[in-house]
């Protein structure tokens, strides 16, 4: 696994590579308590929960909830087979890079979206679940070969 730093900033936790991740490669193996939708905490309630199946989510630890929202991401979260749930490089990343991840890859719940302020020259304005993304990202994310098969199953 790659050396990260969880770093507190002004817009909250950061999560930065301290070494060189390559393309492809495991950045952080994702462990915690499995729970089903049911069970998660009311509206209001931190989240720091990540959805790894159609109703199931994985109680994220304070390092991994670090990991922001970009529409330009440089990992993905694998998540086909919980438990076993990581996050991958999809190029390479360098040190002192912020890790970060698109929160649409890994979401079914059409009741949540919100503002995006990941910076990135193609931000899209707003965080929501990937069915209701462009068709162009779709395609490109389908390409890569990141989209879950819970995702892609509820929204072809």
């Amino acid at each position: 696994m790659a050396k990260l730093e969880l770093r507190s900033s002004r817009n909250g936790p950061q999560v930065f590579a301290l070494e060189k991740i390559l393309g492809d490669e495991i950045v952080l193996d994702l462990k915690g308590p499995l729970r089903l939708r049911h069970e998660l905490p009311g509206a209001g309630a931190v989240d720091k929960y990540l959805q790894v199946g159609d109703y199931l989510y994985l109680e994220l630890d304070e390092l991994t909830n670090g990991i922001n929202h970009s529409c330009d991401p440089n990992a993905a979260v694998i998540s086909d087979d919980p438990p076993h749930v990581f996050l991958a490089a999809l190029r390479d990343i360098e040190p002192g890079e912020e890790i970060t991840y698109d929160y649409s890859l890994t979401m079914l719940d059409d009741d949540w979206e919100a503002p995006c302020i990941c910076g990135s020259t193609i931000c899209r304005g707003k965080i929501q679940e990937f069915r209701f993304l462009p068709e162009a990202v779709k395609e490109r994310y389908r390409a890569l070969g990141i989209v879950p098969k819970y995702v892609l199953g509820g929204n072809p």
